[in-house]
């Protein structure tokens, strides 16, 4: 129908565009459910599938096995199809457009003979190519297989050749052998409620060392787990767990599951849970960087040199070094990781953040602090100083690192002269003990435009000192405080 006429019989119809995304997901969970008929399946196109329905005399025939297909898809959830069972995968695909019964059988060695009888329109062919056999006068496939081969050719190129094989019963398509990517998870049923922590952790313990000792055989890591708590049929919790860092040791995973528990606790008791993968990675088999570099005591003798570690120690060390250092790399990085992901559980993924410098020459936008962790969960690590001497012509904040504040704070200031002599900043006063000579700067005119003095102060009030960036914006004509050194 028409969108016009199927609203004149059902003014309640819904317009939805065409998904292919959504097509695509159902093709493939269809192909998932056809692997329990035939081993092997491919797809065709959006709708069919090619299956191998060899060898079937010893289990029923073919007859039995469309009723085994038919089964299987009505529990996917569609009620009409179309089977056909051919030699050739082309004869089979034209054999399951017959609307006329669910399934259709061409015997055996039979498809030229069943071909020769259908219409031309049945042959993969071009509506141009199709416009001409018409005028031609060809209008079934046999008529077209009695053109001659050198006819055919010159006339109609590659497409004509391959519409005569086609035509003939021949296609070298064949159904192929799927392999699906294994599913790493785990599922109990207790059969009992369970609510404590303590418990669920010697479960999890049980289901993740099952898991990851599978991951270990294949040589994979997991990089977020997804657990799900049931109370009988009821999903009430599933939450996904990105980890830092690649792993497939237990331990490491049953802190991480527990860290969650703690920050998030269950809404009610469980019955049954459900561990899965939901991401994997090839396990790393990297060893350490080793350098080597010349003796300043000896020119001729080498050693080996482990980088970002100890002092060296003597050369007769240096072997039974890098060995400790591989087997304690691991151990080393765990600890660190743990303690990333017990911040980032408990108090957000953007609690750990870390200076990025900018492109700016203006201080203001010189650098912005970025989560650690990514979206793709790598852990960075930067260390910036804002505070050059030699940029900024101030010795007051030499080898300190400027921390921004997340939003400018706004301060008063008393003058003695031209000169300012104490601020206020949140309500109290600080003396100005020493002040830098400005650092005057503008531009940005095409985004926002800047105009602003910066000064490096020392303040004091009591017992409490702090260093800070002071700024004064001569378009609003308002002073403010934009970050501490530290």
């Amino acid at each position: 129908m028409k969108l016009s006429e199927a609203r004149a019989v059902c003014a309640n119809l819904l317009w939805r565009e065409y998904d292919g995304e959504l097509y695509q997901k159902r093709q493939t969970e269809l192909l998932e459910k056809l692997v329990m008929a035939s081993p092997q399946v491919s797809n065709l196109e959006i709708g069919s599938f090619l299956l191998n329905a060899t060898g079937l005399s010893h289990l029923g025939g073919e007859a039995k096995f469309c009723r085994h297909l038919q089964r299987l898809i009505n529990m996917a959830g569609f009620a009409e199809m179309q089977i056909g069972i051919a030699d050739s995968a082309f004869a089979a695909q034209v054999a399951s457009k017959f609307k006329r019964s669910k399934q259709y059988i061409v015997p055996a060695g039979k498809d030229k003979d069943f071909l020769s009888a259908l219409s031309v329109q049945h042959l993969p062919v071009s509506a141009e190519t199709q416009e001409r056999l018409f005028r031609l006068g060809v209008k079934t496939i046999g008529q077209f297989l009695q053109i001659p081969v050198e006819e055919l050719q010159e006339r109609f190129g590659k497409e004509g050749l391959l519409a005569l094989e086609l035509g003939s019963g021949l296609d070298r398509r064949e159904a192929q052998l799927l392999h699906f990517p294994a599913i790493y998870e785990s599922f109990v049923d207790l059969n009992f409620p369970v609510e404590s922590l303590q418990q669920t952790q010697f479960i999890l313990k049980s289901m993740l060392e099952n898991i990851c000792s599978r991951l270990k055989e294949n040589g994979l890591e997991a990089e977020e787990l997804l657990i799900s708590f049931f109370n009988e049929n009821d999903k009430f919790d599933e939450r996904p767990l990105k980890l830092l860092r690649p792993s497939n040791s237990p331990r490491f995973l049953l802190e991480i599951l527990k860290l969650s528990l703690e920050a998030t606790p269950l809404a009610r008791e469980y019955t049954a849970l459900n561990i899965r993968i939901s991401q994997l990675s090839q396990e790393s088999w990297e060893q350490n960087k080793v350098r080597i570099v010349e003796s300043k005591k000896q020119e001729s003798s080498k050693e080996l040199v482990l980088l970002n570690k100890e002092e060296r120690r003597s050369q007769k060390h240096a072997s039974t070094r890098f060995v400790a250092e591989s087997k304690n790399s691991q151990s080393q990085a765990e600890p660190f990781a743990l303690l990333l992901q017990r911040f980032i559980t408990r108090l957000g993924s953007k609690s750990v953040v870390h200076a990025v410098p900018g492109d700016q020459h203006i201080p203001d936008l010189a650098a912005s602090f970025l989560p650690v962790v990514e979206e793709e969960g790598s852990i960075l690590s930067l260390t910036i100083s804002y505070a050059d001497p030699e940029l900024s012509g101030s010795p007051l904040a030499c080898g300190l690192v400027l921390k921004k504040s997340a939003k400018p704070q706004p301060v008063l200031l008393e003058y003695q002269g031209k000169v300012p002599k104490s601020l206020n900043y949140q309500g109290r006063w600080f003396k100005i003990k020493e002040l830098s000579e400005p650092e005057k700067l503008s531009g940005l005119w095409w985004e926002n435009p800047i105009r602003k003095s910066y000064y490096i102060a020392f303040i004091e009030a009591g017992h409490e000192s702090y260093l800070v960036l002071l700024v004064h914006d001569y378009d609003s004509n308002a002073w403010q405080i934009d970050g501490f050194f530290d």
